[in-house]
């Protein structure tokens, strides 16, 4: 975007005001360059020099993950140190301000949640530059509270035709970059008047998802010259067909999308030929249609597409591909830039996970999901033995009936040792196949392994304690596979699971003793997250897990339908240990 009109006089909130002129000055770059990341590193060196170097670490850390925050994330996700320099600096750096839900992005506090009144009010405090609406009526009268704003969002509140109007119509939006209307029920009318609206031209990222546009809603937002700098555009879930996919790709304005979301439609066969012999897609990098009944003649028309040469990822789950789609795909030179393949139910089976495994092609892709496909194990032991997926690090086989003999080919696949996630859940590889996938020195770089649903038991989940080879795992799926108190006892004894900070033990016959040697564990003290849910620990498991001084990083404890009483409860509530930790099932 051109530099942002910064609105006058320029409003920052008390804790800078002890830097002086100089934070004034550099915190006005930011203003005017808001998606720059320069301009905040240089505050961060400036905070370093000037005794705060805290703050500068957290914009740092924050600068590194612009690209794909918006502002409005649970603070949940953030990557630890910056939870924790927040948690530890946030009323320092929010002193002084009203207590309003604030938003922070890049390191800055930078917009806030609510309606007009909470807008007008944190405008008197903050460059208002974020904003999530939460009350409908912010529709109706002036909007020139949002004067300044770069990203808002207002979803899911029924804002219908008449809202998106009311926006479109404001010439205080002209500073908009990303704009999320998804929920809506704006219909084709709404899509209209966005379309038509000249105050949104700065646009880079529109997110309509799931209001019914249909076709000639598409075919608005296709003509509209004001929208030629999208970069973004997602219309999923909006009932568009072949004709609707057919104009938003032969639009000449949209020759800047690198990314078009457009699951869950029914553009089917034609609209993905339609979407091939674009001449002005050539710009993708992420195409997600999944959900389209695009079948193997649309994914043909596409593997043989030379306008989606750049694309790195692509969503084509639940399009019944079948194995002629995955062979199609396998044998496009189209597509060697492809870094993300999303394959997921799609009725292929071992012929089309061979020609996926035998494509030179596809030899720079990190992530592969073929869930809830027909695989087997023949397909399972094809994947194994290619000599080209090597630098796979997710890898998805979930639903596939693999087997145990499936899960030993995996174990035993050099080609596979760059794997951090794996996800063999619903493939009945029962003990063996757990206790293969313990012994493969191959697989030691996992740091996140599904196996739910797989019939393990208890013999599975000692192998899998047992193992030397799995000490980098942070997150473990073991749910509903009967691992009962002996499998819980063997995790919780395993001195190479001390790195876990999410369990899934849920639904498996855990009893109280079960619980009470996890809750002993000393292994298992970095768990931000323990699913017990669906077990029988009743009140002394629950008891147990209370007096845990291990359990004391502990954010969420799920003990849905454990059979806990009165006492259990009153532990929980009561414990020195879970003061932060959300107990769900009390």
């Amino acid at each position: 975007m051109r530099e942002r009109e910064v609105p006058e006089p320029l409003v920052v909130e008390p804790w800078w005001r002890r830097f002086g002129s100089p934070a004034l000055t550099l915190l006005r770059q930011i203003a005017q360059r808001p998606l720059d990341p320069l301009p905040r590193l240089i505050l961060a060196d400036f905070l370093e020099e000037n005794g705060a170097p805290a703050r500068a670490e957290f914009i740092r850390l924050q600068v590194q993950h612009m690209p794909e925050r918006w502002g409005w994330e649970d603070k949940e996700y953030w990557p630890q140190r910056e939870r924790e320099l927040w948690q530890r600096h946030r009323d320092e750096w929010l002193e002084g301000l009203p207590g309003l839900r604030w938003l922070v992005w890049g390191g800055l506090v930078e917009g806030v949640i609510g309606g007009a009144e909470e807008g007008r009010e944190a405008r008197q405090h903050v460059d208002l530059r974020r904003v999530v609406l939460n009350a409908g009526s912010i529709v109706q009268g002036r909007l020139e509270w949002l004067v300044g704003v770069v990203a808002l969002r207002a979803e899911g509140m029924r804002l219908g035709p008449v809202g998106a109007e009311a926006l479109a119509q404001s010439p205080h939006l002209h500073n908009l970059t990303t704009l999320n209307l998804s929920e809506n029920e704006i219909g084709a009318a709404g899509a209209k008047a966005l379309a038509q609206s000249p105050h949104l031209h700065n646009l880079t990222t529109l997110n309509l998802r799931a209001n019914r546009i249909g076709d000639a809603g598409a075919k608005a937002l296709a003509k509209s010259p004001h929208l030629h700098n999208l970069t973004t555009l997602n219309l999923s879930e909006n009932e568009i067909g072949a004709a609707g996919a057919k104009a938003l790709v032969q639009s000449p304005y949209l020759h800047n999308l690198t990314t078009l979301d457009l699951r869950v439609n029914g553009i089917g066969a034609a609209g993905a030929k339609a979407l091939a012999q674009s001449p002005y897609l050539q710009n993708l990098t992420t195409l997600d249609l999944s959900d389209n009944r695009i079948g193997a003649k649309g994914v043909q028309a596409l593997a043989q597409s030379p306008t989606l040469q750049n694309l790195t990822t692509l969503d084509l789950a639940l399009n019944r591909i079948g194995d002629a789609g995955a062979k199609g795909l396998a044998q496009s030179p189209h597509l060697q830039n492809l870094i993300t393949l999303d394959l997921g139910w799609n009725e292929i089976g071992a012929v089309g996970a061979m020609a996926l495994a035998q494509s030179p092609y596809l030899q720079n892709l990190t992530t592969l999901d073929l869930g809830w496909n027909e695989i087997g194990a023949v397909g399972a032991e094809a994947l194994a033995q290619s000599p080209h997926l090597h630098n796979l690090t997710t890898l998805v086989l979930s639903g596939n009936r693999i087997g145990a003999a499936g899960a030993a080919a995996l174990a035993q696949s050099p080609t596979l040792q760059n794997l951090t996630t794996l996800n063999l859940g619903y493939n009945e590889i029962g003990a063996a196949g757990a206790e293969a996938l313990a012994q493969s020195p191959h697989l030691h770089n996992l740091t996140t392994l599904d196996l739910r649903v797989n019939g393990i038991g208890a013999a599975g989940a000692k192998a899998l304690a047992q193992s030397p080879h799995l000490h980098n795992l942070t997150t473990l799926d073991l749910s509903w596979n009967s691992i009962g108190d002996a499998g819980a006892a063997a995790l919780a004894k395993s001195p190479h699971l001390h790195n876990l900070t999410e369990l899934n033990l849920g639904s498996n016959r855990i009893g109280a003793a079960g619980a009470e040697a996890l809750a002993q564990s000393p292994y298992l003290q970095n768990l931000s997250t323990l699913d017990l849910g669906g077990n029988e620990i009743g009140d002394a498991g629950a008891e147990a897990l209370a007096q845990s001084p291990h359990l004391h990083n502990l954010t969420t404890l799920d003990l849905n339908d454990n059979e806990i009483g009165d006492a259990g409860a009153e532990a929980l509530r009561n414990s020195p240990y879970l003061r932060r930790c959300k107990v769900w099932g009390l």
